[in-house]
């Protein structure tokens, strides 16, 4: 799993095309990070087969030791939301 050495998959896609070119079908090249309903379609018509997504939603956010932390679940809608993007792609 990678994100084409970038924050987001998204930013790193130029990477991520050339190690899928560079795997050829020996090896999976599987992009993740910030792969969301807005954005997975670049990745399938990029050619990516597979993804790696949270899918997460905030739950609460929780103060513990004056730091902010977010709890998140991954959320099936939009789990749902990019299952069917894909599909009709």
């Amino acid at each position: 799993m990678t994100s084409g050495l970038q924050e987001k998959a998204i930013n790193g896609i130029a990477l991520l095309k050339k190690l899928k070119d560079i795997a050829k079908e020996q090896l999976i090249i599987l992009p993740g990070s910030g792969i969301n309903p807005t954005n997975v379609r670049v990745f399938k018509s990029n050619g990516f087969k597979e993804i790696h997504t949270s899918a997460s939603k905030i739950i609460a956010n929780l103060n513990i030791d004056l730091n902010s932390t977010e709890q998140t679940i991954s959320d099936v809608t939009t789990i749902t939301e990019i299952l069917n993007i894909l599909k009709n792609t």
